[in-house]
């Protein structure tokens, strides 16, 4: 393989990704040939295998990559095949969505904001972006539509697209120790009931403009989402990889005691996790483009 084509997309003549070194993209009897089609108009930014870039790129995202920008090896084989595309439905469309997004946790994150994740798993399965229903400006400013609306929080499915403006979601937990009974000599018991407490607060805060996917729900009433570009609160810096997180949609307080063992009594403890939400969020059902 001579440098210029150590240089190209990894695409064989098919339009199909491959590897250049493998049979499907590699050279074939009689020379080497190009690392596209002849007059392709295709366009990627997968970087070349042999550069630094291109040895740590994952399959997963070097796919998403390709499906994001051009989608002809799909369609290439359909009309080999002689199959028409069938168009997917809306629903179709949400399940693949957050399948794919809950798939891609723990993955590198797909692109250079928050935006892309719903944006590329949109468009590589046949939905409309955000970018489809208004001018996408890119400011901080501006509140991304993806679909159709969702009629309140009941109506919250997985494969949703979740927009929020300045939200911050506020976890304060309070632990009080009520009364600690003790066992001392001849089998007496001390109480002693000076409360101790102790409160511990975490914050989640996404803006003042943030895109995430939802792709599950709980039984409390808050759900699970994919987001990226957001602080991971392992390490305290911004995630390198796509994250799942539990998202609060409202107001709460719940209070709860146990009795602790000790190893000459017992305590009793009063704990208090109260949620205080702010800001706003808005849910989209994915809406599928109509052929």
């Amino acid at each position: 393989m001579d440098d210029d084509q150590r240089k190209g997309p990894w695409l064989n003549i098919h339009g199909e990704l491959a590897h250049p070194d493998s049979p499907r993209g590699g050279s074939g009897p009689g020379g080497a040939r190009s690392p596209r089609p002849l007059g392709s108009d295709f366009r990627a930014d997968a970087p070349s295998p042999f550069s630094p870039a291109g040895r740590y790129v994952s399959p997963i995202e070097l796919a998403d990559r390709y499906f994001a920008s051009n989608d002809r090896g799909s369609k290439a084989k359909a009309k080999q095949a002689g199959q028409p595309q069938k168009a997917i439905t809306d629903a179709d469309l949400a399940k693949k969505v957050g399948e794919a997004a809950a798939d891609r946790v723990r993955q590198p994150v797909l692109g250079e904001t928050c935006f892309d994740l719903p944006d590329r798993l949109l468009r590589k399965f046949g939905g409309l972006s955000a970018d489809d229903f208004e001018t996408v400006t890119g400011s901080k400013e501006q509140d991304y539509k993806w679909g159709n609306p969702v009629d309140g929080t009941a109506d919250i499915q997985i494969g949703d697209i979740v927009q929020f403006r300045n939200h911050k979601v506020t976890i304060t937990t309070t632990v009080t120790t009520t009364t600690t009974t003790r066992t001392v000599r001849h089998g007496h018991t001390v109480e002693e009931t000076a409360p101790y407490t102790k409160t511990n607060s975490k914050f989640q805060n996404r803006g003042p403009q943030h895109s995430a996917v939802v792709i599950g729900k709980n039984d409390d009433g808050t759900i699970e989402i994919a987001e990226q570009h957001i602080i991971d609160h392992n390490t305290g810096k911004l995630s390198k990889d796509v994250l799942k997180a539990r998202l609060h949609l409202g107001d709460s307080e719940k209070k709860s005691k146990e009795t602790k063992k000790l190893k000459n009594g017992s305590q009793e403890i009063e704990t208090i996790v109260k949620v205080e939400v702010s800001g706003q969020a808005w849910f989209y059902h994915p809406k599928a483009k109509r052929k």
